[in-house]
């Protein structure tokens, strides 16, 4: 009977470590997974980011150059966002400044379609 126990145990334990390495194969591949879908989504963020940010140049560049906007707006742009939105960040005065020279030193190599709203590099999708 002893023996017959000592059998049992030693094929528990075998079976135990058959498994493991099933497990640790599960684990990599769930593992994997969510690296590549937060590598995903930090790509998909930040293209979303660069379109608003050239979008929001152009806009600021296409009004502020012009005489219809006094030399204030982009500081009174900056505190009416930080207002309505009080956690946003990004859109300070510097910040909207900085986007507008973005969208000026880019833009002839960047495009925004009229289709969709997305920013096409050298006119291609």
């Amino acid at each position: 009977m002893k023996k017959h126990k000592q059998q049992n145990k030693t094929y528990l334990k075998q079976k135990k470590n058959t498994h493991t390495p099933i497990i640790n194969l599960n684990q990599n591949t769930i593992k994997n997974a969510i690296v590549h879908s937060r590598y995903q989504a930090a790509k998909l963020i930040n293209k979303e980011l660069f379109s608003l940010y050239f979008a929001v140049g152009k806009y600021i560049s296409n009004n502020s150059r012009t005489d219809s906007w006094d030399k204030n707006a982009i500081k009174q742009l900056s505190d009416s966002l930080q207002k309505e939105l009080p956690d946003l960040r990004g859109f300070s005065e510097s910040s909207i400044t900085h986007m507008r020279e973005f969208y000026e030193q880019w833009q002839h190599i960047f495009q925004i379609t009229h289709i969709n709203g997305q920013i096409d590099c050298a006119g291609t999708k």
